[in-house]
């Protein structure tokens, strides 16, 4: 296990997956945004930035057909994702859960509750200390060329994509609205 040291300058970054509506998903699609925390000069990653363990983090979507156009997601969460987990890991994961509930707290007594998936992403990024988010090309494939944008596009760019997911979730559910037209 390796840990931040003061010499050690980390990066963290969002990383956005979508999962397409299809026959085994049912009429749902799901928005995955993972976690890496880049050491730089080094090709190996860290689990912790700024004190919170992030190995296996992720903040997850959800949305359905009957999902509202203006505001289509409606499963919004953050969590850990691992295949297992150590029994010393748990500590680290309970603490990163108490600090960026904490931190939420304090930025939705600030600035009201996120409205949108977009600023709810945006929120966690700042507690957890993330400056970027890392998104695929124009294909929604990890092959494609990878596009990176700061936080603050990056709102715009994620309510973008959660828009457009749910138009293409009711066009393949058959509820496509009147004049509404997937990407």
């Amino acid at each position: 296990m390796r840990t931040n040291t003061e010499t050690e300058q980390t990066t963290c970054t969002l990383w956005l997956r979508v999962e397409e509506p299809s026959h085994s998903s049912g009429t749902y699609a799901h928005v995955h945004i993972g976690v890496s925390v880049e050491v730089a000069g080094s090709k190996y990653g860290r689990d912790e930035h700024r004190g919170l363990y992030l190995r296996d983090f992720a903040i997850r979507n959800q949305i359905g057909e009957d999902s509202v156009p203006a505001n289509p997601d409606y499963a919004r969460t953050y969590c850990f994702k691992p295949y297992s987990v150590e029994s010393y890991d748990c500590e680290r994961m309970n603490k990163t859960f108490k600090t960026i509930a904490s931190r939420m707290l304090k930025i939705e007594n600030k600035l009201g509750r996120p409205t949108t998936y977009g600023q709810y992403v945006a929120r966690i990024a700042s507690a957890i200390g993330a400056g970027t988010l890392k998104f695929p090309g124009v294909n929604h494939t990890c092959e494609d060329a990878v596009n990176e944008v700061p936080i603050g596009v990056a709102v715009w760019e994620i309510d973008n994509w959660v828009l457009e997911l749910g138009k293409r979730v009711r066009k393949f559910a058959g509820k496509e609205l009147e004049g509404e037209q997937a990407a």
